[in-house]
């Protein structure tokens, strides 16, 4: 078994490592911010260290993003390591520094967040566009009456337009809705914090008489959903659907405020990352990427979860090691 190694880096740029040299290191996992993403994402990279024997380090670096990270990347190169997963905090920012290390023949592979054009190998995700469909779906069937008919009105609420991903999950949703006739979209709201994205939801919900449903990109916009219609009493009236796996999110679905989440697999995609960077360095790009698409993005998928699947999804979180908190 390889040894496994977490948050050393933190405080290595920090200073706080001493004058003594680093050990090698095979694989590095960088994160963006420290959540239950990343907690989920570095529990399956140690995974796979531990079951193919490499060393690997997982670690966030302290500092604002996102020059810490392109910093972290450049220290990680100087200490020799074989390959680096990165959850990509900005994928401009960053860019220069993939570059640098596929030019030393250092691999990189993104994870859940992408770095396009910057040459890295490939990315793992948990596909946002097939999510919002799933949500989509999920939220669809909720509208569906005794006739077979989805009847209905809904309101999307997302953080911005402008990233990438959040995009991908909306135009997943809205090819759903598309081919339902019954279903319409009356607005999209975009917001700045959790307070803001609760004042929309709540401005929603008194401004749309006949509203009957809410999609959520992510997390933060699905709690505030929750918390408005709850402000509102229209608990059971609204139904919400959203991307995110969360503690609070899967909360709110055993409470019955969120119909359905639709939750990323972190854990696979972290150990699937790091397994591909393993490969790539023991045995070739080639033979890595044989199983991969042609835009080399491999989808470990997620999981829809409704209330009668939390008790399973708890069963699940102890096997991986993983917190349950809901």
């Amino acid at each position: 078994m390889g040894p496994v190694r977490l948050g050393c880096l933190a405080v290595l740029l920090a200073g706080g490592c001493g004058p003594k040299a680093p050990e090698p290191l095979d694989i590095a996992l960088l994160g963006a911010q420290r959540n239950e993403a990343w907690v989920q994402t570095q529990h399956g990279a140690v995974a796979a260290a531990e079951e193919a024997g490499f060393t690997i380090e997982a670690s966030v670096p302290e500092g604002p993003e996102p020059a810490a990270q392109s910093q972290a990347i450049e220290e990680y190169l100087q200490r020799g390591v074989k390959g680096i997963a990165l959850v990509a905090c900005d994928g401009e920012a960053v860019a220069e520094r993939i570059r640098k290390a596929t030019a030393q023949g250092v691999p990189c592979v993104t994870v859940e967040t992408d770095a396009p054009g910057t040459g890295r190998i490939a990315f793992v995700t948990a596909g946002d566009e097939s999510m919002g469909f799933a949500a989509g779906r999920a939220l669809v069937k909720a509208l569906t009456d005794r006739r077979g008919a989805a009847r209905g009105a809904l309101v999307i609420v997302m953080r911005s337009r402008s990233d990438p991903a959040l995009q991908q999950r909306a135009e997943g949703f809205a090819e759903v809705v598309r081919d339902e006739p019954g279903v319409a979209v009356l607005d999209t709201l975009e917001y700045g914090d959790a307070e803001a994205a609760r004042d929309a939801a709540l401005r929603a919900i008194m401004q749309y008489q006949r509203l009957s449903a809410f999609y959520a990109t992510e997390p933060a916009a699905a709690l505030a959903c929750a918390e408005a219609v709850e402000h509102m009493a229209r608990l059971g009236e609204i139904k919400i659907a959203c991307v995110g796996g969360t503690s609070d999110i899967m909360r709110r679905v055993d409470d019955g405020s969120i119909i359905a989440a639709v939750a990323p697999r972190h854990y696979m995609a972290g150990k699937q990352a790091v397994n591909l960077l393993w490969t790539i360095i023991t045995k070739g790009e080639a033979r890595a990427l044989e199983r991969l698409p042609e835009h080399r993005v491999s989808n470990v998928g997620a999981d829809l979860v409704t209330a009668r699947d939390l008790h399973s999804r708890r069963v699940e979180f102890r096997r991986l090691g993983l917190a349950v908190d809901f």
